[in-house]
């Protein structure tokens, strides 16, 4: 079963999807799923981080944690996540596609990894549930 789930919520009409845990974002395996899906996107490496707000600002979706508690996303965390307003991270991300990295992703990356699996899990959660297979 994924890591991330989106679990039915009886209290809210809001969906819950849950936050995946570092240990399932850094993986190779993962790190070259979450590639391959953003190169299938067949978007720009600037038109990426504004796909991504469009999916984690949404009003229908809340995140939490595996322990119950509510993830949020600042309004500044995408750029603080990529920490370069080129986004050329993005490019490399994208030209990685189709190959599985020798290494485990630096711990610097969860949270970009982790942001880029939580729009998925909103927008194209047929594909973000094969990230941890």
């Amino acid at each position: 079963m994924s890591e991330v789930q989106i679990a039915p919520s009886c209290a809210s009409p809001k969906r819950i999807i849950i936050v995946p845990h570092a240990s399932a974002l850094l993986t190779a395996t993962y790190y070259a799923r979450v590639a391959e899906a953003v190169a299938n996107l067949n978007l720009s490496r600037r038109k990426i981080p504004d796909w991504m707000a469009d999916c984690l600002f949404r009003a229908d979706v809340e995140f939490h944690y595996q322990n119950g508690g509510v993830f949020i996303v600042g309004d500044e965390d995408i750029d603080d996540a990529f920490c370069d307003p080129s986004f050329r991270w993005l490019s490399d991300l994208i030209k990685s596609a189709g190959k599985t990295p020798k290494q485990r992703p630096h711990y610097t990356l969860e949270f970009r990894l982790r942001l880029m699996a939580l729009s998925f899990w909103v927008d194209k959660p047929h594909v973000a549930r094969h990230f941890a297979l």
